[in-house]
């Protein structure tokens, strides 16, 4: 089965290095419930790349609203 962009899933150890994090990090991201969604399949962690997408956009700051609607054409 071939998966497509949103099915692709990232384990505990992919996602530190995306993030260029610890795994410890990213397991007490998980214990704190402030990292990405996640799954455990069979016992294994895993993230779907979608959320772990939508959470590194979630976590984006210094972004105001003026200058959202600036960028945006009338």
């Amino acid at each position: 089965m071939v998966r497509t962009a949103k099915e692709t899933r990232l384990s505990p150890a992919a996602l530190a290095a995306r993030e260029d994090v610890s795994l410890p990090t990213v397991y007490r991201w998980n214990q704190l419930g402030t990292g990405p969604r996640y799954m455990k399949l069979g016992g294994a962690i895993r993230y779907r790349l979608d959320d772990v997408i939508a959470w590194e956009q979630g976590s984006m700051v210094g972004v105001s609203a003026a200058r959202d609607s600036a960028a945006t054409p009338s």
